[in-house]
């Protein structure tokens, strides 16, 4: 699932459906997993693979795509 959502945030960035500065409330898909931004963002305290970098609260960036 991590990695499924990933890519589509990913792919929603590429495609110009968002920028690259978002929130989870820009993603349709992301409404029952508001934390996910969060979990997956850098220094994160899960230690959980890092695919965002967060720019200010609520607000995260990929960090490839």
């Amino acid at each position: 699932m991590e990695r499924n959502l990933v890519e589509r945030i990913q792919e929603s960035v590429r495609k110009g459906q968002v920028i690259n500065k978002f929130k989870s409330s820009d993603f349709e898909f992301l409404k029952s997993s508001r934390g996910f931004l969060t979990k997956y963002c850098i220094n994160n305290p899960g230690r959980y693979n890092a695919y965002f970098e967060r720019i200010s609260r609520g607000t995260y960036r990929l960090l490839t795509f």
